[in-house]
């Protein structure tokens, strides 16, 4: 026999955990948070491709200087 709120909990459930899904997609990107700390370096691209030849692509900050490196 069921507990009589079981339906209530689990509805309660999915609605808690739409909302928070619903909340991840409105945080801010990861590159848009370090904008401004990194904002004078030189941007580049670089290639990784795996064993499996999967071809991953990253935008890296390259530091161009000592002073930059520090």
């Amino acid at each position: 026999m069921r507990h009589p709120f079981y339906s209530f909990f689990l509805c309660l459930f999915f609605v808690t955990a739409s909302v928070s899904l619903a909340a991840c997609d409105t945080a801010p990107d990861v590159a848009d948070l370090n904008e401004p700390l990194l904002k004078d370096f030189a941007r580049d691209t670089v290639q990784v491709q795996t064993a499996n030849n999967l071809t991953l692509e990253f935008v890296v900050y390259v530091a161009q200087s000592d002073e930059e490196m520090k």
